[in-house]
């Protein structure tokens, strides 16, 4: 039972954070979904290099570029209290922002999994060459 409340929990907070996204993912990925793989940067609003990221992360090339590669990347400030940020927190467990962590939907486990992450804040030749890999 709990498994499945921590799965369900996960997907929802998928679409939480970056872009001011209302949306809430309440099941895996179907086989048609282009979403297979997102992108959660950890943050804190005082926190200058993550105000940094995040800017070059909101830039238009960046948007286009993660368009592009059917990527979504997600903005968390560790610092709320939301269900939804404590579970990412919990599940990630970042002590160093910014932390940005790359996942991939695993079919046979039915939950996120992570695929990297690197800490600190980059470029944007840096973030590009990263998310494609």
């Amino acid at each position: 039972m709990l498994k499945k409340i921590f799965i369900i929990g996960i997907l929802i907070m998928a679409c939480c954070g970056g872009n001011n996204c209302k949306k809430s993912l309440s099941k895996q990925p179907s086989e048609s979904d282009e979403l297979k793989e997102i992108v959660i940067q950890f943050s804190a609003d005082w926190c200058a290099p993550c105000r940094q990221l995040k800017s070059i992360m909101k830039s238009e090339e960046m948007k286009n570029y993660l368009k592009s590669k059917k990527l979504r990347y997600y903005i968390l400030d560790i610092e709320k209290k939301d269900k939804t940020t404590k579970m990412w927190v919990d599940y990630s467990n970042p002590t160093t922002i910014p932390l940005v962590v790359k996942y991939s939907w695993d079919k046979e486990l039915k939950r996120w999994k992570e695929i990297k992450r690197f800490v600190g804040a980059k470029n944007i030749e840096f973030m590009k060459e990263w998310l494609k890999n």
